[in-house]
């Protein structure tokens, strides 16, 4: 994961980092998934208080996933992913009573 630039309404800002940190001043409960904690994910991870962040050996699943919207993928939240290279993702709603239960159902384990 790295501060990758995204389009976004100026009031969000210009990366990752901000919407996260946008989708959790308005009050979304975020968890953070990660194989490993390196140093491209801390300036995103960093910004982040109230989101809980956890490391999972040998996790290779891709997800974004809210209280209602679920993306998957091969996608990296990098910057060749997002802006270079071609990607597969899949974007669903999802009925479940929040995101960790739908994070449950999609990657077995967690």
């Amino acid at each position: 994961m790295e501060d990758v630039p995204l389009l976004l309404p100026p009031e969000v800002g210009r990366g990752l980092g901000d919407l996260l940190a946008f989708l959790e001043e308005k009050g979304a409960e975020l968890w953070v998934f990660l194989r490993e904690r390196d140093g491209r994910a801390e300036p995103v991870l960093a910004r982040l208080k109230r989101a809980t962040i956890r490391t999972v050996p040998d996790l290779h699943a891709k997800g974004i996933f809210t209280e209602r919207v679920v993306l998957t993928g091969s996608a990296n939240l990098l910057w060749s992913s997002v802006h270079r290279n071609v990607e597969s993702v899949s974007l669903w709603l999802h009925g479940k009573p929040g995101a960790l239960t739908a994070v449950r159902e999609v990657i077995p384990g967690l």
